[in-house]
C-alpha cells in the first residue's frame, strides 16, 4: 500500500435496514479519521440506511449478495447457494476496480467478502455480532469458512464466540471480543424522561415496561408480550403489584412491518 494516499476500507453489510449492528457501523463510519481512511459501503439493496451513510458523506454501492436467511424454506436456500459464486464474483471485481485496501463485513450472514478479500490478495476482518443457530448444515459451514478466510474476527461478546465458534473459543488467536461502545450523549441516565411520557401520555407516576429491538421474528417480541398477558397483567389487575392499574404500555416503532402487526394486543394499555 502506498502511506501518501488513503487507505480504501470496503464496508460489507447484510441489511439497508436500522438495527443494532447497522447503527454500530454508522458510528465506526462516523468516528473513522478521514484524512487517513476512506470508507465504501455495500448495502445488498436500497433501505432506510442509505440515508444515514449519505449524511456521513459515505459513498453507497449495492450489490446483489448471497445473505443467510433464518429458514428451512427449499427455494430460499437454493437461492442462496446459487448466488454464493456470483456473489465472491461481484465482490472481487469490486474490491478491483476500487483498490479497496481492507474488507470489514460486518456479520457473519454474508460469507462473500473473506474469499474475495483472499483472492484479491488483500487482508479482511468479519465482525461477529449474530448468534446464528439454523439452518444448521448451512450455518455450520458458513463459521467454519469465515475461520478459514478473516484475517481476524471481532466478536461482540464472548457468547457470540462460543456458540459459533466453539472449538476456536479457547485456541485461535485471530478471534477478539470487542463489546460496542455506548454514546452517552444518546444514553445517559439523567435524561429527563418527560418528552417521552408526554409524547405517549403516559403519567409522571406510571411505570413503563418496554422491549428494545427491532420488529423481527427472531428477537422474540412475542415471548415478550406472553409474559406481559400471563403474568404482569394479572397480577396488576388483581393488585398483587403495588402499582396503578393500566400502566403497562408497549412503545411499538411507528412504520411497523409485517411481523409488528401479527402481534396481538393484551389490552387497551398494551
Amino acid at each position: 500500500m502506498n502511506d501518501l494516499r488513503k487507505y480504501k476500507i470496503l464496508y460489507i453489510n447484510g441489511t439497508s435496514e436500522i438495527g443494532g449492528s447497522d447503527l454500530n457501523l454508522l458510528d465506526l463510519v462516523k468516528n473513522l479519521n478521514r484524512s487517513k481512511f476512506t470508507p465504501l459501503i455495500v448495502l445488498p439493496f436500497p433501505g432506510p440506511l442509505v440515508d444515514k451513510f449519505k449524511e456521513l458523506k459515505a459513498e453507497v454501492i449495492f450489490v446483489d449478495m448471497s445473505v443467510v436467511k433464518r429458514t428451512y424454506n427449499p427455494i430460499r436456500i437454493s437461492s442462496y447457494l446459487l448466488n454464493f459464486l456470483p456473489t465472491v464474483i461481484r465482490l472481487k471485481k469490486l474490491i478491483k476496480d476500487e483498490k479497496i485496501d481492507l474488507v470489514h463485513t460486518n456479520t457473519t450472514v454474508v460469507l462473500g467478502g473473506g474469499i474475495a478479500s483472499r483472492l484479491s490478495g488483500i487482508r479482511n476482518v468479519y465482525h461477529a455480532r449474530e448468534i446464528v443457530t439454523h439452518p444448521k448444515p448451512i450455518v455450520w459451514l458458513l463459521n467454519r469458512m469465515i475461520e478459514l478466510t478473516a484475517h481476524r474476527i471481532i466478536a461482540m461478546t464472548d457468547a457470540v464466540v462460543k456458540v459459533n465458534f466453539p472449538s476456536a473459543y479457547r485456541r485461535n488467536a485471530k478471534i477478539h471480543t470487542i463489546y460496542d461502545g455506548v454514546d452517552l450523549e444518546l444514553f445517559d441516565p439523567k435524561i429527563n424522561s418527560g418528552t417521552f411520557r408526554k409524547e405517549f401520555n403516559i403519567k409522571p407516576d406510571n411505570y413503563v415496561i418496554g422491549m428494545v429491538g427491532r420488529m423481527v421474528p427472531w428477537k422474540g417480541h412475542e415471548y415478550f408480550i406472553q409474559v406481559l398477558r400471563e403474568n404482569a397483567i394479572p397480577r396488576i389487575a388483581n393488585g398483587h403489584l403495588n402499582v396503578p392499574p393500566s400502566i403497562v404500555k408497549l412503545g411499538i416503532h411507528r412504520h411497523l412491518p409485517p411481523h409488528g402487526h401479527s402481534l396481538t394486543r393484551i389490552g387497551d394499555n398494551v
